[in-house]
């Protein structure tokens, strides 16, 4: 019962604190856990080393330079959190066993939802006001509401129980969640929950996609997509159409957001509209300007982005910016074009670990694996994927489907075709 209560309370944590608190809350775990004599195999180690070589490429790119050292301590706590976060997932396992951590990811994200949909209670009135309004409110919502969704939706095709079984329970479950999802107004959470439900729909059928029946398909999606638009559109005010606007500009100019190469910002209305599209676009200026050597291996940790202008972010002045909305941009900055190579291939990886893992009919894990490589494909793009807290659940899950298994070999290695050849079925 403790040991499933930590695991919720650290699943919980990027929901409620800073990127720092919870990178100390797992460092000390790993360190107790090592004391306490958990046996930590290679493991873990071996799925997050290229987030090893990323942190040496850093600090090696680091060297002669004169950043700040704050900036160069916050940069080496971004790029290393995601390989504590892929231990202690690991070490979760070893404490209990895979279901019952999966059981702890669903209470995860049926408290962080309800927790999210307290907020609006606390408040209704706030549905009446602008998008950015409900956002600052409440907040963007969480991926551990899709995971959780997710999971409880199919825990039937999947053969897993939640929640000791309780049907009524996991209907609620499912509820809360969904209704979190729908007014968290996220297109990235949004995009995932659909690609996770896909995924989870397609895998058991293998080769019988034409032919299976497709009810599984219909119930999640059926009620997915009811829920959100009669939970979103019965309980905001559209008098004025404010909203509406504002949610169909968003999705509209998306692509343009995390671009950036077709507009020329030559006023602050475009960059206040496509902020994102503009850090990409400075970040491009930054990389253009660099050597032959920072264009391969990046201008270390500690670099910032010139902003060209003086900005108001959070009620301060910058003009330089640390991080970017666009991950693939903050690798190019820091750790340059070889980093993004390694993050590449990290991703290929899980994709096609995932694949083997369902040639030797382990479907589950491998669902995991490809939406955990397929996720952070996109939410690099557009939230800073593994690098945002937030988004941290996708490598707990790396973590989790590191242990036992004959198929997890392909897990810690980069692509092995012949591997793959031969465990075909």
């Amino acid at each position: 019962m403790v040991t499933n209560l930590i695991q919720i309370a650290i699943f919980m944590i990027p929901a409620f604190s800073s990127i720092t608190l919870f990178f100390l809350v797992l460092f000390s775990f790993t360190v107790i856990q090592i004391f306490r004599h958990y046996k930590l195999t290679y493991k873990p180690f071996a799925v997050s080393y290229p987030f090893v070589l990323l942190v040496f490429i850093g600090i090696t790119s680091t060297l002669l330079t004169q950043y700040e050292k704050m900036d160069i301590v916050k940069d080496i706590v971004y790029y290393t959190t995601p390989i504590l976060i892929i231990i202690v997932g690991h070490i979760f396992v070893q404490m209990t066993n895979f279901n019952r951590v999966l059981n702890s990811i669903v209470i995860a994200g049926i408290a962080t939802s309800s927790w999210h949909l307290f907020k609006f209670a606390l408040k209704p009135s706030v549905l009446s006001e602008s998008l950015a309004s409900i956002r600052n409110y409440a907040g963007l919502g969480s991926s551990l509401t899709v995971v959780s969704l997710c999971l409880l939706l199919f825990r039937k095709k999947y053969n897993l129980e939640f929640l000791q079984g309780n049907r009524l329970w996991s209907t609620m479950g499912i509820f809360l969640c969904l209704i979190s999802l729908a007014t968290s107004l996220s297109r990235t959470l949004i995009i995932i929950t659909v690609l996770m439900l896909g995924i989870m729909t397609i895998i058991p059928m293998k080769q019988k996609i034409i032919t299976t029946k497709t009810k599984s398909l219909k119930i999640p999606l059926t009620m997915f997509f009811l829920c959100f638009a009669v939970l979103t559109f019965s309980q905001v005010d559209f008098t004025n159409n404010e909203l509406v606007k504002q949610l169909a500009e968003k999705m509209s100019r998306s692509l343009q957001e995390i671009g950036g190469s077709d507009n020329d910002y030559g006023n602050i209305s475009d960059i206040n509209m496509d902020w994102r599209g503009y850090e990409a676009y400075r970040a491009m200026i930054m990389f253009d300007a660099s050597s032959n050597i920072r264009k391969l291996f990046g201008n270390g940790f500690g670099a910032q982005v010139d902003l060209g202008l003086y900005m108001s972010l959070n009620g301060e002045l910058f003009n330089r910016v640390p991080i970017l909305h666009n991950g693939y941009m903050y690798l190019l900055v820091k750790v340059g074009l070889v980093g993004i190579l390694i993050h590449v291939l990290f991703m290929s990886t899980l994709i096609i670990s995932g694949i083997k893992a369902i040639r030797l009919n382990n479907q589950l894990r491998g669902a995991i694996l490809i939406t955990v490589g397929l996720s952070t494909v996109f939410t690099t793009l557009v939230v800073n994927g593994v690098f945002n807290p937030e988004y941290s659940i996708w490598m707990f899950l790396t973590g989790v489907c590191s242990t036992s298994g004959s198929y997890s070999g392909a897990v810690f290695h980069f692509i092995d075709f012949r591997t793959l050849r031969q465990n075909r079925c």
